[in-house]
């Protein structure tokens, strides 16, 4: 099976660091990395921060190398139960910025298309996977919510999250990501580890967390990747 992970930052890249990826050259402008793990071919694209970005990265990922799955790895804010440090495994994403209710359209709904983004689950059994990561790590199960802001406001916070149940992480790529993978039939999995709680102290514990992104995250994505390489 071929695996395509899309991060945002070069500091996240830290978390898949053990898979002793190797750039790839001639590969336009993206930083795209290759490796074995077990079975897998596992390629990674630092895509840079935002909803443009992360979809204009897939895209590239998907037709230049093919994956069969793909994994949005990256940081995100804290939303409900998730705690600074947590890592949520989610498997739909939707987005808190949109708004064309003028034509009838549900909030944060783009007009001709879904209300949010869910893996199509053709190859990879989302709670199959979560179940077995489970047995090894305490990871949270949770939606993702994205828009192009980095939120630093609690009421904003309360706000955001009423749109949609069960919301564990804010961030800035992860409905794009899903969006695009909706496109072109592809199963996903998204890993967000709680890096601020989405307050006003948000930019200090970001900055901190951001440099601890290996912990727990790496080992989490082992037992994702193991999970992947066992299926037939």
């Amino acid at each position: 099976m071929r695996i395509g992970i899309v991060l945002a930052m070069e500091e996240e890249f830290k978390a898949v660091s053990t898979l002793a990826l190797q750039k790839l050259m001639n590969d336009d402008s993206y930083k795209i990395y290759m490796s074995k793990y077990k079975n897998l071919e596992v390629f990674a694209i630092i895509a840079k921060i935002g909803k443009a970005a992360a979809a204009s990265a897939t895209t590239h990922l998907i037709n230049r190398h093919n994956p069969d799955f793909l994994i949005n790895l990256g940081s995100s804010g804290g939303v409900n139960s998730a705690k600074i440090a947590s890592i949520v495994l989610g498997n739909a994403a939707g987005y808190y910025d949109v708004d064309a209710t003028a034509f009838g359209y549900k909030l944060g709904q783009l007009p001709q298309q879904k209300e949010f983004f869910t893996s199509q689950e053709s190859i990879v059994k989302f709670n199959d996977l979560l179940s077995a990561v489970k047995k090894q790590h305490e990871v949270l199960n949770g939606f993702v919510i994205t828009g192009d802001s980095f939120v630093a406001d609690k009421t904003k916070v309360d706000s955001i999250k009423t749109m949609y149940q069960n919301t564990m992480a804010i961030e800035m790529e992860a409905a794009a990501f899903a969006q695009v993978c909706n496109t072109y039939n592809k199963d996903f999995l998204l890993v967000k580890k709680i890096s601020d709680m989405a307050d006003s102290g948000a930019d200090k514990s970001f900055k901190e967390e951001i440099a601890k992104m290996s912990e727990n995250t790496t080992s989490v994505m082992q037992a994702v990747l193991d999970y992947l390489s066992d299926l037939k």
